[in-house]
């Protein structure tokens, strides 16, 4: 089912992964991998208008959501560009059918 969803609409994703480690005598570290292309999909997972205390009034908010198959390497803080636009995950949740994991479904943040 995850494969099918996915394949309606499908994306090559190419996530970077920032680790932060320790420097020995204190400090840390930020090291940044690229990951292989990862085919996954991404959509709009819903729009809401928000009331801003600004002027203005209202905002529209994006919530944008990401699916990828049981094989997908994906975490949370990874980073990736899609159709222009910068995205961090934010969580990622397994889903399961008939108690096997079939895939991931992630919330993501846009990056401006």
């Amino acid at each position: 089912m995850t494969r099918h969803n996915i394949g309606r609409n499908p994306s090559e994703i190419t996530v970077i992964r920032t680790v932060v480690a320790s420097k020995p005598g204190g400090g840390q570290t930020k090291t940044s991998t690229t990951l292989d292309p990862q085919t996954m999909r991404i959509f709009l997972s819903s729009t809401r208008a928000e009331r801003t205390v600004q002027e203005g009034g209202r905002i529209q908010v994006q919530q944008w959501g990401l699916l990828a198959d049981r094989d997908a390497d994906i975490e949370i803080g990874d980073e990736f560009t899609h159709e222009g636009r910068f995205f961090r995950v934010r969580n990622v949740l397994p889903v399961s059918a008939g108690g096997e994991r079939t895939g991931y479904q992630a919330e993501l943040e846009e990056v401006s």
